[in-house]
């Protein structure tokens, strides 16, 4: 069992704390961004949270999340500056990015691994419009460790993660999938992830894009995957038609083959009579 805490100087007082909630974070105001974080990533509720000396997850079996342990520490976070409501947000979106890679054959040491979950901290930053600039505060003050990066470059990689996100939505309008964010990470770093990565029991925040293309017409590509196995080969575009507000051509070939009126994860696409998916 791991224990992946965000924060490993828990002495560390920082001066300018905004005050949000007073003089304490309640357990209600904890809970719910557990909750929050978790419904983010898509994830089952841990096996367990409680008040500990320390704030962060233990994993268990690599094929479940449902026996994950997370414990906080309401004055640990306030002395490091965690006082306003994002700031806990993205602290709890850390702690829900670790229990999104257990179980994934990428390779990370305990660094990358703490990077890459600040990293979906900034991404959620960027997709939902919250503030960060506290959240880097508290981590720019923290030391090196054995397991943890040095907060300066820790808050670096938060900014790196909500500028990607930032990016992508402008680009593409459509929020990037967890893959695309561990894609935007590893390239961030320069790092090159195990052959075969998987991931555990089928959690992500958003569908896995990586099999078959399709174009938005503005270069963007998601996958679309045939209903009951198969590949679909050829590139197809879809692009909103003109006039409208939520109808899309779908065309392979410059061929109209099907009309839909969403491109959220789940819609189905025909081409050649056989039924895709945009998952």
């Amino acid at each position: 069992m791991l224990d992946f805490n965000i924060y490993d100087n828990s002495d560390i007082l920082l001066d300018n704390i905004n005050q949000w909630y007073g003089n304490e974070l309640s357990a209600e105001m904890i809970q719910q961004s557990i909750s929050d974080s978790r419904d983010f990533f898509h994830l089952e509720e841990p096996f367990s949270i409680f008040e500990s000396d320390t704030t962060g997850v233990y994993t268990g079996l690599n094929s479940t999340a449902m026996d994950d342990v997370l414990v906080y520490n309401p004055n640990q976070l306030w002395e490091l500056g965690i006082t306003g409501k994002d700031s806990l947000d993205l602290v709890m979106t850390h702690e829900g990015a670790h229990r999104m890679l257990q179980g994934m054959n990428i390779g990370y040491d305990s660094h990358q691994e703490e990077l890459c979950c600040d990293f979906m901290s900034g991404v959620r930053a960027g997709l939902n419009e919250m503030d960060v600039d506290s959240l880097k505060y508290s981590l720019s003050g923290l030391e090196e460790t054995d397991t943890h990066p040095a907060g300066e470059l820790r808050a670096e990689v938060v900014q790196q993660g909500l500028e990607f996100a930032n990016e992508y939505m402008d680009t593409y309008h459509i929020p990037p999938t967890f893959t695309e964010c561990l894609d935007g990470f590893n390239e961030s770093i320069g790092y090159v992830p195990f052959e075969g990565k998987e991931d555990f029991m089928g959690y992500e925040s958003l569908p896995n894009n990586e099999e078959y293309h399709v174009s938005f017409g503005g270069g963007k590509t998601v996958t679309v995957k045939q209903v009951g196995g198969g590949k679909l080969k050829e590139e197809v575009e879809i692009c909103k038609i003109p006039g409208t507000s939520d109808t899309y051509e779908v065309k392979l070939d410059g061929k109209v083959v099907d009309k839909i009126s969403s491109i959220r994860p789940g819609t189905k696409v025909e081409i050649n009579g056989i039924d895709y998916k945009i998952p």
